[in-house]
């Protein structure tokens, strides 16, 4: 007796740390919107994810947007339903055919990231034989889901290369890859790519972070502007800089500011122009001097030209050639007072 009741305490021990466990994790069948089910134990739960503990043990988080209702208590886990597709048999065994055919094919395109040459060449004729249909599948090796290695993310972006023109969700995915991408090389590949092609698409994708407000996302997107150093990138956010601006209040005495009338002859056909001339001491303040555009230009370049746009203009004009910096000095010098005010 006295030998068995260690074995019993132990499993009266285990027996609670079961039922405590069971009940710190009650189950429940979560309902989504488009119709499927959840079952399993309640993990937590916040104001925007509920999360719950799948048959292989693993932690799910399944966000409150995408919820219908939560069943609590003891649940039957969901039968297997059939899909709501709409499609007819003919069809549902057409796309099961379709599916079969992509996974071989992906198994294919895989050897893109083989340390052989042979391989490897095989797989970009498979890729150009493929053409458009081979698109899709490139990039789903470049999702960051797939944790493909680097050599196969860099063999996917040559394949994307080759197919020359791209689809607008592909050029976004390109864009994204040159930005967020965990590997600098594959980061500097996807420009390159993005080079090769001249996609505008892709480029107007990275301008939208370099000018927005979330900073890590404005220096990646302006690393990889500088990278593909494309003219059109540079020269939309030269013309997006406004003109300088500056405010003048004067100051009044009572309800008029005082001060005289003048004319000046410059009206036409030999009229005159009133003008007044006010003795108070004006008040001048200079307007915003930042600008979204400056600010990734700044980035793009390297420099703090401020946020003139004339001095954009000049370092835009020798990037590309148009000006030397001695036309530019030239320039400066041969310019008119009014001209150097900036006056409109």
């Amino acid at each position: 007796m006295r030998t068995l009741l260690p074995y019993l305490i132990g499993a009266l021990v285990l027996g609670g740390l079961a039922v405590s466990e069971a009940a710190e994790e009650p189950p429940v069948l979560v309902v989504l919107k488009d119709g499927r089910q959840v079952a399993g134990p309640l993990i937590r739960e916040d104001a925007n994810t509920v999360f719950i503990r799948t048959e292989e043990g693993e932690e799910r988080g399944i966000a409150r947007t995408r919820i219908e209702r939560v069943v609590r208590g003891k649940v039957r886990a969901p039968a297997p339903q059939p899909q709501q597709s709409g499609l007819t048999p003919e069809q549902q065994e057409a796309r099961k055919q379709l599916l079969a055919e992509n996974r071989a094919l992906l198994e294919e395109l895989k050897d893109l990231g083989d340390p052989r040459r042979d391989k490897r060449r095989a797989a970009m004729a498979r890729v150009e034989e493929l053409g458009k249909r081979a698109e899709p599948l490139l990039l789903g090796l470049l999702h960051p889901k797939e944790k493909m290695s680097v050599d196969l993310r860099l063999g996917a972006l040559r394949g994307l290369a080759s197919l020359g023109v791209l689809s607008p969700e592909g050029a976004e995915s390109l864009a994204w890859v040159a930005m967020k991408d965990t590997d600098f090389e594959v980061r500097r590949e996807a420009c390159r790519t993005i080079r090769r092609l001249g996609d505008e698409r892709a480029i107007s994708y990275l301008l939208k972070f370099v000018v927005g407000k979330h900073e890590p996302s404005k220096r990646l997107a302006a690393w990889a502007l500088r990278e593909i150093d494309d003219v059109r990138a540079v020269a939309s956010l030269v013309a997006a800089l406004p003109p300088p601006q500056a405010e003048v209040a004067m100051p009044t005495t009572g309800h008029s500011t005082q001060g005289e009338w003048r004319e000046l002859p410059i009206g036409p056909y030999g009229g005159s122009y009133p003008i007044h001339m006010p003795k108070n001491q004006p008040m001048v303040g200079s307007g915003p001097v930042g600008h979204p555009a400056s600010d990734a230009l700044k980035l793009i370049a390297g420099k703090d030209l401020g946020s003139h746009p004339l001095a954009w203009l000049y370092w835009f004009r020798q990037k590309i050639g148009t000006m030397s910096r001695e036309d530019a000095r030239k320039h400066y010098r041969d310019r008119s007072l009014r001209s150097r005010m900036n006056a409109p």
